[in-house]
């Protein structure tokens, strides 16, 4: 088993990666920090320096890639692998080809200021679509594919729990690339619950078709009603809670404050978003950052605000003045969003602060 288009193709991919890896570093100044963290709306909330903001999607493809090419020479059922060869391939080459969309997403993103995470979530979708496609072509092995007990023990097991779990796959991975053009919050969420709901169906699948497999020296039985029964109970269970835990992640927006709560935390934050503004109109980034807290402090270095300042200028103009739009609180910080008025258009406005006293600024973007 060569695995030439897997290596050619693979080590294509991460040169190309160092190269943006490289543009980046020198764009970015080599120093300072810039954002490598992001909420689902595309704004920055989290800060390293460029060397691993750039540098952490190709390293780990050179593991990728190592791991791909040790997989053939270690696997007890190396000839299923060879049997399985164009699949092993486009899959390994897939997944390396999802991290390079990462790295490009991530250096423009640093250097713009905003995350395309629409893109991020269609190209994960695009990727579940691949995996899935050539899921049913897998021969059994000890380190590809859905592993369980059963799978490992019976070809017809494996055979059939992996056309199943490639049909979901797939269909999970469209409907995620089909809600990215709508929400990517929406299109993880349903990717999330999709996964969660489908895992325990295919290793209760997996099981079933192993009982039945008539298989020389097996002897097919037919599964008591009270265990089905347990079964179905036990994947009905795993899908609720996974449900509730992924609705709970990513859906809840934080307590919207209203009457004495929210004229309690606007005491706090108006002052604070005034100086905020003023130094950002002024340019003046020992003002603006005279009440972050020490991470934001150490993440929004002078030039990253100045980079930031500069790109939201170029696009939406000059600062002239803001409205509270409303008031969060969740998870022991307060939000309040803004809408800004800048000379070319008007654009929407966050920022956070400790809900403890002193109430130090903890995160600050533009939608």
């Amino acid at each position: 088993m060569t695995l030439r288009r897997t290596e050619t193709g693979g080590l294509a991919l991460i040169v190309l990666m160092f190269g943006l890896a490289a543009w980046g570093w020198v764009s970015a100044g080599g120093h300072g920090a810039v954002p490598v963290h992001w909420d689902l709306a595309g704004d920055p909330n989290g800060y390293a320096p460029p060397v691993v903001a750039f540098g952490v999607a190709p390293i780990a493809s050179l593991l990728v890639l190592g791991v791909l090419l040790v997989i053939p020479r270690v696997d007890p059922r190396r000839e299923h692998l060879l049997q399985s060869e164009k699949a092993y391939s486009v899959i390994g080459l897939a997944i390396l080809g999802f991290l390079a969309v990462v790295q490009v997403l991530a250096v423009t993103a640093a250097l713009s200021g905003h995350f395309q995470a629409g893109v991020l979530t269609a190209s994960l979708g695009l990727l579940l679509a691949v995996i899935g496609n050539y899921f049913g072509k897998l021969r059994s092995s000890w380190f590809v594919g859905l592993r369980t007990p059963w799978t490992l023990s019976s070809e017809l097991s494996w055979d059939r729990t992996h056309r199943l779990g490639g049909r979901i796959f797939v269909a999970a991975g469209l409907l995620c690339l089909l809600l990215s053009i709508v929400s990517s919050g929406l299109a993880l969420l349903a990717l999330l619950l999709s996964l969660i709901g489908a895992a325990p169906v295919v290793v209760v699948y997996s099981y079933l078709v192993w009982r039945a497999d008539p298989a020389p020296g097996r002897q097919a039985r037919a599964m008591p009603s009270r265990l089905r029964l347990g079964v179905l109970l036990a994947v009905l269970g795993a899908v609720l809670v996974g449900a509730a835990v992924a609705i709970i992640t990513f859906t809840s927006p934080g307590k919207v404050l209203t009457g004495s709560d929210r004229v309690r935390v606007l005491a706090y934050s108006e002052p604070q978003t005034d100086n905020l503004m003023a130094a950002y109109r002024a340019d003046d980034y020992a003002a603006a950052t005279r009440d972050f807290d020490a991470v934001m402090r150490r993440g929004l270095t002078q030039a990253v605000f100045e980079s930031a300042r500069q790109t939201v200028t170029r696009t939406d103009g000059v600062y002239l003045s803001r409205s509270v739009s409303e008031v969060l609180e969740m998870r022991g910080y307060t939000t309040v969003v803004y809408r800004d008025r800048f000379s070319s258009r008007d654009i929407v406005m966050s920022v956070s602060f400790a809900a403890a006293s002193p109430h130090q600024v903890t995160g600050w973007w533009f939608h």
